[in-house]
């Protein structure tokens, strides 16, 4: 069981950064920390279904939920000035987290715009190098990203689909071949991992990925 609440965070201009904190009734060391898409929120199943993963094996987690798409300042800016702004909260959160004694981060979970997030610890905070991570819809053709999932110490998850717009076949093959990184690869998925006009294949989609979400943590 777990009770929940939030930090104070303070993130870009000082400006607080939107979040839940699940915390184990058993005390617990061990955190795991969630950055969700620009749209897609961790109310959103991927990332529903991922955190019960994570609270059902016992971690505390801390849930980043910017939602920068209902943003207006945000959606204005130059993708420089997004990425300068999406890096200060995802520093900030990443403080906060520790400040609290939350600094055991075992795992981190990133949708779309959220792998983005979890490239930028990982390029400036070595002591991550022991984290799992789990990449769901990374964007794999930004090549400061892809970097950073070959060169994770420790385990990677990806999941993407072949209909995702972000998807590139051969950069996929080329991390399939490290022993480090495991693909979960959705025919037809989109960036939702849904398949257009089947509710079926949708729903065997979100319990697969699920499911090897729960297998590799």
């Amino acid at each position: 069981m777990y009770s929940f609440g939030s930090l104070k965070i303070k993130g870009h201009a000082d400006e607080p950064v939107p979040n839940t904190l699940y915390r184990q009734k058993i005390e617990t060391e061990q955190t795991a920390i969630v950055f969700p898409g620009f749209g897609y929120t961790c109310q959103m199943p991927l990332l529903f279904y991922s955190i019960e993963v994570l609270l059902q094996k016992g971690l505390n987690v801390l849930t980043v939920e910017y939602n920068y798409s209902r943003n207006v300042q945000f959606r204005a800016l130059s993708k420089e000035e997004q990425t300068g702004w999406l890096h200060a909260d995802v520093e900030a959160s990443y403080r906060a987290a520790q400040n609290q004694g939350y600094s055991n981060i075992v795992t981190l979970i990133g949708k779309s715009l959220g792998t983005r997030a979890i490239a930028h610890l990982l390029r400036e905070h070595s002591e991550l190098e022991n984290a799992k991570i789990v990449w769901l819809t990374p964007l794999i053709k930004d090549q400061d990203l892809r970097e950073q999932i070959a060169s994770h110490k420790a385990g990677n998850l990806i999941a993407i689909g072949t209909a995702d717009p972000h998807c590139d076949v051969d950069i996929l093959s080329s991390l399939q071949d490290n022993p480090r990184i495991s693909v979960v690869l959705i025919e037809d998925g989109d960036h939702g991992l849904q398949v257009q006009d089947d509710l079926n294949r949708s729903l065997e989609a979100l319990s697969k990925v699920i499911a090897s979400v729960n297998q590799f943590l």
